[in-house]
């Protein structure tokens, strides 16, 4: 907003060189009256210069330009007190003030009450260049040659409408100060407050507190602002070198959001690809479609980059009645953003809190983030489309706390607890690009089982919590449709652990897609060749025999030689009794009898499917399509 001020005053500020280089009234009206000639649609309602008083003046200042207009009720300029106006121009204007300045720009109007511009100096011929119509350089370009000692607007009020909406931003005690070769050394605003009315989704209004920014690039804000981008790979340049603000309140019928501070440090930018009002136009149309609204907020964040963004004390309130919810953030950071390229991303101390319970993380994190998939505004052929979701490197989370309270009408016993010390997803990255993966790691899911709890059961076998800890190790080829899980693991405390690895085909990209019967017909074609299963007891059998033997009021010894029974008899007869299936109850058998670890592995070369499950007769018909192994206590 500072840089758009800066290109509706600009033609009267440095008016003043010609003012300064006027020795009277009539050399200073012929000089307006040039600059006017020169600049299409610039005219004057008055003209006038007293230089035994130092001062000149321009009354009804009006300028219209490709669908945008400046009107400024009155603009004066006064040299420096130690020198004349015929001589000001050598040392710098002594300053420049406008008053009730008004731009139209088409999608916003900006008002100001009064502008000052201390410290100006520019040569009448570099002002009739900066307006030359026959001048091919961008405007924004040319206010390099603006230099000023500050620029100061006590109150601004900028109204901007896009779709049904309706935006009114007033900035207080706008102050520029150090410019020299389109640049301010030091840019602060005391804060500002806003509203938005918006019959379609309601209304808000918030404030940001003191604004401060260092080495603010004014040309390259205003070509952000009023150009567009040629090459779409255009290098960002720095915008500023850090801004600080200190606070931030959205509030509105829905609910609220406080930031505590905001800091941002090596800002860049450059022009975007399509025009702002375009685009914030299309964003508010109902009938964009959110794939495209996702695209359009996209672009927008491709036109800047940042080292580190930092957010602290973060607190979002949604209203809902008996169901309000709070989230609140410690401390959140992007760092090395580069449109949608994200380095990294961190969150600490979250709390997510509702009358039904409430979560906590110590931290956050995201590595590797890329949106560019967003940015196609196509409708994705199925769901794991790759622009309906972004790409990443890594996903983390520590210390995660979650507390649920039972419901009114629910014994108090069913409120539960639980805590994760770590849960990562990370994707691997196989040298063939045709193949993608993930790894997932959870670390000791802890949650009590008491009586009465979703693990009641454990705690029947004498457990007071659940300790468990599982990896998972997949990759997919969409080129073969082979999907293998090269590991998954559970393991618990006290009870022992479990892992499988396993070999599937035909898995392509239509078990996601949109249409089910498309989807269905993917999924009955999947096959599974390979399943290997091995287990170590730490305990869990032990308990769970005891617990048996007492539910059917038998000893443990009794329950034992039952259950060996079975795996020796009954589960080989229900397998058609070949070789195969005795060789499976029989180390079936070994393992009940001294619970150490069983092995199983299902090799099926041609492939088992959901239709070989459907139609076939007898479990022993399916035992015959597999080759199986099994061993115990090895």
């Amino acid at each position: 907003m500072k840089s758009r001020t800066l290109l509706a005053g600009a033609g009267f500020c440095i008016l003043a060189a010609v003012a300064i280089e006027s020795a009277d009234r009539y050399l200073f009206r012929q000089a307006a009256a040039a600059v006017a000639a020169r600049v299409d649609g610039l005219t004057f309602a008055g003209i006038s210069a007293e230089p035994w008083r130092g001062e000149a003046r321009i009354d009804g200042l009006d300028w219209r330009r490709r669908g945008s207009s400046l009107h400024v009720r009155a603009v004066k300029f006064a040299p420096p007190r130690l020198f004349p106006l015929a001589g000001a121009a050598l040392a710098g204007l002594g300053e420049a003030s406008a008053d009730d300045l008004t731009l139209e720009t088409g999608l916003s109007v900006y008002r100001i009450k009064r502008i000052v511009l201390v410290g100006a100096s520019l040569s009448s011929a570099g002002l009739l260049q900066l307006f030359d119509p026959k001048n091919t350089e961008p405007l924004a370009e040319r206010l390099v040659a603006l230099t000023a000692a500050s620029i100061a607007i006590p109150e601004m009020t900028v109204e901007t409408k896009t779709g049904t909406a309706t935006q009114t931003f007033i900035y207080r005690d706008i102050l520029l100060n150090g410019i020299s070769a389109g640049k301010a050394a030091e840019a602060n605003i005391a804060g500002i407050s806003f509203s938005i009315l918006d019959p379609r989704t309601g209304d808000a209004d918030g404030a940001y507190g003191k604004v401060s920014a260092k080495d603010v690039d004014l040309v390259l804000a205003a070509k952000i602002l009023s150009e567009t981008r040629d090459q779409e790979n255009e290098p960002k340049r720095e915008l500023f070198n850090a801004i600080d603000i200190d606070g931030f309140h959205l509030g509105g019928a829905q609910g609220e959001l406080d930031i505590r501070r905001l800091t941002a440090a090596t800002v860049t930018g450059r022009a975007p690809l399509r025009p702002w009002r375009e685009a914030a136009t299309a964003v508010a149309e109902p009938s964009t479609s959110g794939a495209q609204r996702s695209a359009l907020l996209a672009a927008f964040v491709d036109a800047f980059g940042s080292d580190d963004l930092t957010a602290t004390e973060i607190g979002l309130n949604f209203r809902k009645e008996a169901n309000a919810t709070r989230l609140t953030i410690g401390r959140a950071s992007i760092s090395l953003l580069d449109g949608p390229r994200i380095d990294g991303v961190e969150a600490q101390n979250l709390v997510f809190a509702r009358p039904s319970g409430r979560i906590s993380v110590e931290s956050l994190s995201f590595r590797g983030l890329d949106l560019r998939p967003l940015t196609n505004s196509d409708r994705a052929p199925n769901l794991l489309g790759e622009d309906l979701r972004p790409d990443f490197e890594q996903i983390a989370m520590t210390k995660l706390e979650g507390r649920l309270t039972p419901t009114e009408d629910a014994d108090a016993s069913s409120g539960s607890t639980f805590e994760v010390e770590r849960f990562a997803i990370e994707r691997a990255a196989p040298k063939d690009a045709a193949r993608s993966g993930l790894n997932v790691s959870l670390d000791h899911f802890t949650a009590p089982a008491g009586d009465g709890g979703v693990f009641s059961t454990l705690a029947a076998m004498g457990y007071e919590r659940l300790d468990l800890s599982s990896r998972l190790d997949v990759i997919w080829s969409e080129a073969s449709s082979e999907l293998a899980i090269n590991s998954f693991s559970l393991d618990g405390a006290d009870m022992g652990s479990l892992n499988i690895t396993a070999q599937f085909s035909n898995v392509t990209l239509d078990l996601a897609s949109r249409d089910e019967r498309v989807a269905a017909a993917a999924a009955h074609s999947v096959l599974i060749k390979k399943l290997d299963l091995h287990v170590e007891n730490a305990g869990l059998f032990d308990k769970a025999l005891a617990v048996q033997a007492k539910n059917e009021k038998q000893s443990v010894d009794e329950a034992r030689q039952s259950d060996i029974l079975k795996a020796t008899l009954l589960l080989p007869a229900l397998l058609g009794n070949e070789a195969p299936a005795r060789a499976l109850g029989a180390a079936l058998a070994k393992f009940i009898a001294a619970p150490k670890n069983f092995s199983l592995q299902a090799l099926a070369p041609e492939g088992i499917g959901i239709a070989d499950l459907e139609f076939v007769q007898t479990p022993g018909a399916l035992l015959k399509k597999i080759e199986v192994t099994a061993a115990a206590n090895q």
